[in-house]
């Protein structure tokens, strides 16, 4: 398929973000708080139309998530609807297992599961904490996890025992994200939010939601289900002090 330029918003750059930062609030609901009054955010976006985009599935070489940080992944998911909670347990499960066989993880943490729905919502609240909550299309260029609070999302997760076993020298940890023209079941597309490793890859990947101008008049809203992960993998080119020449 061709490229698609599309309209993307951006965070504006306003004096405010000097000395205040951008924040989204989840507030638990309460008598007093009333979201439709109280600021919840102070964010601001600025739409930038022209962008463009281009196809994977154009790609001559294929994505590769060790270099480039997002790769899709041939799999059949067992799990076709996501009607309870035992659904999502169940592509936890499967999940934690691909991760694991794809990137050859030592171990692997599955924390977090959003569903998504291209619609309009007419509410007010929303529990966080259901696993089968369905939000909108993300809103605005961004990155989940930032260098200073990967290590916190890391730290809140991993069990005592995990922590003790993987957070030292010789490990590489990575914030997964699973979730392209004309996307299939059978092609989830994962992508890394935080690497603790350094080095010329890439270790954050930005990512937005946008219009797609392409699609035929009276497409089907845009349905997926994304999942957060920790994946702890070794680092191959990690050489003990006890050893280096």
């Amino acid at each position: 398929m061709p490229p698609v330029h599309a309209a993307l918003q951006y965070l504006q750059k306003l004096n405010l973000y000097n000395h205040e930062k951008p924040y989204q609030l989840y507030v638990t609901p309460r008598q007093d708080f009333d979201p439709n009054t109280q600021p919840v955010n102070n964010l601001e976006f600025e739409t930038r139309e022209g962008i463009l985009i281009q196809d994977l599935r154009q790609m001559h070489t294929k994505a590769d998530i060790n270099m480039c940080e997002f790769q899709v992944t041939p799999h059949e998911s067992a799990v076709r609807e996501f009607s309870c909670t035992a659904d999502i347990q169940a592509y936890r499960d499967e999940t934690e297992l691909l991760l694991q066989r794809t990137l050859e993880a030592v171990h692997v943490k599955y924390y977090d599961t959003v569903l998504r729905k291209n619609v309009t919502f007419e509410r007010d609240q929303i529990d966080s904490a259901d696993p089968l909550r369905i939000e909108g299309p993300a809103r605005g260029l961004h990155n989940d996890i930032t260098a200073k609070s990967g290590p916190e999302v890391i730290s809140r997760y991993l069990s005592k025992e995990a922590k003790a076993e993987f957070l030292q020298r010789g490990y590489h940890i990575r914030i997964m994200k699973f979730w392209f023209e004309k996307q299939t079941p059978s092609e989830p597309f994962m992508f890394i939010m935080y690497d603790t490793k350094s080095g010329n890859h890439a270790r954050f990947c930005p990512h937005v939601s946008f219009d797609n101008a392409n699609a035929p008049e009276g497409a089907a809203p845009r349905k997926s289900i994304e999942t957060r992960s920790i994946v702890i993998t070794k680092d191959t080119n990690y050489i003990s002090a006890s050893t280096r020449n």
